[in-house]
């Protein structure tokens, strides 16, 4: 295998790890007490990276050597999932900001190892364009929760 080939299955598990966290932190969000109208940008969002991960899934598919790598399910290491456990919404909505944000950056690292006039290189890029609605939206909503929390992300993706 080469050592492109090897980077691109690296980059899309990372993206797919980071994916799965997003859903899961999007998930844990809306078993809290939160506005209406963040209610419903988690559930996009929610929707949005069940769609990415199946997306990405099959990109890792399409790319993944049969004899050297595994399934995404064991490439995937455990993560720390003690941050769904938070209880404030607003450190919740700050640590899923932080994962947008982390997930954007994957996505960017992932972008030049594919062929740029692919299908999988044009989803990638909607897919960085609606994460960063959604981590607006969220920066917005976090704004308007916690005034004194917004100071570690003025800056808007």
């Amino acid at each position: 295998m080469s050592e492109n080939s090897l980077d691109n299955v690296k980059c899309i598990a990372r993206v797919w790890r980071l994916t799965k966290k997003q859903k899961e932190l999007f998930k844990a969000l809306m078993g809290r007490e939160i506005s209406s109208n963040l209610r419903r940008v988690c559930s996009n969002g929610y929707m949005i990276s069940l769609l990415y991960k199946k997306e990405i899934g099959n990109l890792y598919e399409a790319v993944k050597c049969n004899l050297n790598d595994g399934d995404l399910v064991s490439v995937t290491r455990n993560m720390d999932m003690q941050a769904t456990k938070e209880d404030d919404p607003v450190k919740l909505l700050a640590l899923l900001i932080d994962e947008q944000k982390r997930l954007m950056e994957a996505y960017e690292a992932l972008i030049p190892h594919l062929d740029q006039g692919s299908e999988a290189a044009l989803a990638c890029r909607q897919h960085v364009d609606e994460l960063g609605e959604i981590r607006y939206t969220l920066l917005e909503e976090l704004a308007l929760a916690s005034p004194e929390s917004t100071s570690a992300y003025s800056s808007v993706a």
